[in-house]
Protein backbone atom coordinates (compact mmCIF):
# COMPACT_ATOMS: atom_id res chain seq x y z
CA UNK A 1 0.00 0.00 0.00
CA UNK A 2 2.91 2.66 0.78
CA UNK A 3 4.43 1.32 -2.80
CA UNK A 4 1.30 2.63 -4.08
CA UNK A 5 0.97 5.62 -2.78
CA UNK A 6 4.20 6.70 -3.21
CA UNK A 7 3.98 5.64 -6.98
CA UNK A 8 0.99 8.04 -7.35
CA UNK A 9 2.93 11.19 -5.33
CA UNK A 10 6.02 10.65 -7.89
CA UNK A 11 3.36 10.69 -10.79
CA UNK A 12 1.57 13.96 -9.21
CA UNK A 13 4.72 15.67 -8.76
CA UNK A 14 6.78 14.76 -12.15
CA UNK A 15 3.21 15.65 -13.72
CA UNK A 16 3.39 19.34 -12.28
CA UNK A 17 7.03 19.69 -12.60
CA UNK A 18 5.96 18.83 -16.93
CA UNK A 19 2.62 21.01 -16.98
CA UNK A 20 4.98 24.22 -15.28
CA UNK A 21 8.04 23.90 -17.80
CA UNK A 22 5.55 24.02 -20.28
CA UNK A 23 3.32 26.86 -19.05
CA UNK A 24 6.63 29.03 -18.73
CA UNK A 25 8.12 27.95 -22.12
CA UNK A 26 4.77 28.67 -23.36
CA UNK A 27 4.52 31.88 -21.97
CA UNK A 28 7.84 32.84 -23.54
CA UNK A 29 7.08 31.65 -27.18
CA UNK A 30 6.19 34.75 -28.58
CA UNK A 31 9.37 36.66 -27.25
CA UNK A 32 11.13 34.10 -29.07
CA UNK A 33 9.95 34.53 -32.00
CA UNK A 34 10.08 38.30 -31.68
CA UNK A 35 14.06 38.15 -30.92
CA UNK A 36 14.68 35.48 -33.81
CA UNK A 37 12.57 37.96 -36.12
CA UNK A 38 14.73 41.09 -34.99
CA UNK A 39 17.92 38.82 -35.37
CA UNK A 40 16.74 37.90 -38.94
CA UNK A 41 16.31 40.98 -40.28
CA UNK A 42 19.17 42.78 -38.74
CA UNK A 43 21.28 39.95 -40.67
CA UNK A 44 19.52 40.50 -43.84
CA UNK A 45 19.77 43.91 -43.75
CA UNK A 46 23.41 44.13 -42.92
CA UNK A 47 24.03 41.61 -45.44
CA UNK A 48 22.53 43.85 -47.77
CA UNK A 49 24.74 46.93 -46.69
CA UNK A 50 27.64 45.02 -46.88
CA UNK A 51 27.17 43.79 -50.56
CA UNK A 52 27.30 47.31 -51.87
CA UNK A 53 29.01 50.73 -50.84
CA UNK A 54 25.91 52.65 -50.84
CA UNK A 55 21.99 51.42 -51.08
CA UNK A 56 19.09 53.09 -51.36
CA UNK A 57 16.15 52.30 -48.67
CA UNK A 58 13.59 51.20 -51.51
CA UNK A 59 16.41 48.46 -51.89
CA UNK A 60 16.21 47.50 -48.89
CA UNK A 61 12.87 47.75 -48.27
CA UNK A 62 12.39 45.53 -50.74
CA UNK A 63 14.84 43.03 -49.64
CA UNK A 64 13.08 42.32 -46.04
CA UNK A 65 9.47 41.80 -47.81
CA UNK A 66 10.98 38.40 -47.75
CA UNK A 67 11.54 37.38 -44.22
CA UNK A 68 9.70 34.76 -42.22
CA UNK A 69 10.05 33.05 -39.31
CA UNK A 70 8.73 30.17 -38.20
CA UNK A 71 7.85 28.89 -34.44
CA UNK A 72 8.49 25.98 -32.40
CA UNK A 73 7.86 22.61 -34.34
CA UNK A 74 4.39 21.88 -33.05
CA UNK A 75 3.54 25.59 -32.26
CA UNK A 76 2.58 26.45 -36.17
CA UNK A 77 3.01 30.04 -35.83
CA UNK A 78 4.54 31.61 -38.56
CA UNK A 79 5.75 35.76 -38.68
CA UNK A 80 5.88 37.08 -41.87
CA UNK A 81 7.25 40.97 -42.46
CA UNK A 82 3.88 42.80 -43.36
CA UNK A 83 5.67 46.53 -43.29
CA UNK A 84 8.71 46.20 -44.53
CA UNK A 85 9.00 50.03 -44.72
CA UNK A 86 8.56 50.23 -41.26
CA UNK A 87 11.02 47.27 -40.00
CA UNK A 88 13.57 49.39 -42.41
CA UNK A 89 13.27 52.48 -40.81
CA UNK A 90 13.14 51.07 -37.35
CA UNK A 91 16.54 48.87 -37.95
CA UNK A 92 18.53 51.45 -39.73
CA UNK A 93 17.47 54.16 -36.79
CA UNK A 94 18.69 51.52 -34.63
CA UNK A 95 21.94 51.24 -36.75
CA UNK A 96 22.53 55.14 -37.39
CA UNK A 97 22.17 55.29 -33.04
CA UNK A 98 24.84 52.66 -32.61
CA UNK A 99 26.82 54.10 -34.93
CA UNK A 100 26.85 51.59 -37.63
CA UNK A 101 25.64 53.24 -39.89
CA UNK A 102 25.78 56.82 -42.42
CA UNK A 103 23.35 58.30 -44.42
CA UNK A 104 23.96 60.48 -47.06
CA UNK A 105 21.09 62.42 -48.88
CA UNK A 106 20.80 63.49 -52.60
CA UNK A 107 18.15 65.89 -52.36
CA UNK A 108 15.20 63.83 -52.16
CA UNK A 109 17.25 60.06 -52.18
CA UNK A 110 19.13 59.00 -48.71
CA UNK A 111 21.13 56.63 -48.82
CA UNK A 112 22.72 54.07 -46.80
CA UNK A 113 26.61 52.75 -46.45
CA UNK A 114 28.21 50.97 -43.29
CA UNK A 115 31.36 52.95 -41.49
CA UNK A 116 32.78 49.44 -40.93
CA UNK A 117 32.37 46.13 -43.59
CA UNK A 118 34.04 43.80 -40.87
CA UNK A 119 30.59 43.38 -38.79
CA UNK A 120 29.87 40.24 -37.71
CA UNK A 121 26.36 38.78 -38.15
CA UNK A 122 24.11 38.75 -35.06
CA UNK A 123 23.86 35.08 -33.52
Amino acid sequence: MGNFLLGILLFAIATSVLYAWGYVKSQRHSQQIQIKFKKKAWNALLNMLMEKDEIEFKVLKEGLRHIEVKGSFLSGIKVKVQQPGELAKTLLMEMEQKGILKIHSWGEILKYELKDHNLKEVQ
